[in-house]
């Protein structure tokens, strides 16, 4: 990548408990408070529902870090504030436009020019200390290193985004969707009903469940009792790569014009147990269940 444009948002500071769709990278910035060895806090299953004191303040340190010095209202709302922000005694909410935009070159393959154009929103509502929601979209058009574009090709699918429209000139299109909303239904019980990702694990990959799928519909519930939390996601998920049925209930043939994907439907169920040992030792137990319609 030779450039990139981005905008950055922060979220102020409210209420007892929020929620941030998993990124490696931004959890990555939240690894001195939970891996402390001076705690016990459950890391394994991600997306967090965060409401620990030592996590929030650490949540909101790292969105209002670094802000731009500025009585200006339009550098205060692109690096300091969302675009819209409604803070009352009982509630917050909050919206933002978020464009996506680089430019660059493969140095390798083909020294094809890569480029991505994303436009996207983001909206969010936190009531009292109970209720939090957020909400994401984007659409965007890339052309992507070889490396990368070969697998697309392969797999009919962009990793962790879902399937793409091909076009001209090595050109994809695409759209990105995700929904949270969480209850915390009492000090020891979290429901979560979303279209978004999971993941099960530590490290920057999982052999358990891991972010490299697409979005997919799910109820999660957490318990946690002292140095034990269970999470159970029961989810519907959709192969991006299986062909549709027509009106006759056939499958088109591979190549036919009415050949349309994302049409493979699939249960699954995820049982994770995790046991914090000592402050630096965890035992997990994890166990999956799938239905599925092949092709």
């Amino acid at each position: 990548m030779l450039a990139g444009i981005g905008v950055g948002v922060s979220f102020a500071g409210f209420g007892q408990i929020k929620s941030q769709p998993y990124s490696y990278h931004f959890y990555q910035k939240m690894n001195d408070v939970v891996y402390s060895t001076e705690t016990r806090m459950h890391t394994t299953a991600k997306p967090f529902v965060i409401k620990d004191s030592l996590l929030l303040a650490k949540f909101d340190s790292i969105q209002s870090n670094k802000p731009v010095s500025s009585s200006n209202w339009f550098m205060r709302k692109i690096f300091n504030e969302h675009l819209v922000q409604v803070e009352k005694d009982d509630y917050t909410f909050y919206a933002d436009f978020l464009p996506d935009m680089y430019i660059g070159k493969d140095m390798q393959g083909d020294k094809r020019r890569t480029w991505m154009n994303g436009r996207g929103f983001q909206v969010g509502l936190n009531v009292g200390n109970k209720f939090t929601f957020n909400s994401s979209a984007f659409e965007s058009q890339a052309v992507f290193p070889k490396y990368l574009d070969d697998y697309i090709v392969a797999n009919k699918v962009i990793p962790g985004q879902g399937n793409t429209k091909f076009q001209s000139k090595n050109k994809m299109d695409w759209m990105y969707a995700t929904a949270s909303m969480t209850y915390d239904a009492h000090k020891y019980i979290q429901a979560t009903i979303a279209y978004d990702k999971n993941f099960i694990g530590d490290g920057y990959r999982s052999m358990l469940l891991s972010d490299f799928s697409s979005n997919y519909a799910h109820l999660k519930l957490t318990g946690t009792i002292g140095n034990v939390q269970y999470t159970s996601i029961w989810a519907y998920m959709n192969d991006p790569t299986h062909p549709r049925e027509d009106l006759t209930g056939v499958y088109p043939m591979e190549g036919q014009n009415n050949t349309r994907l994302g049409d493979g439907k699939k249960w699954g169920a995820f049982q994770y147990l995790d046991w914090n040992v000592t402050n630096k030792l965890s035992v997990g137990f994890f166990s999956v269940r799938g239905l599925g319609r092949s092709g």
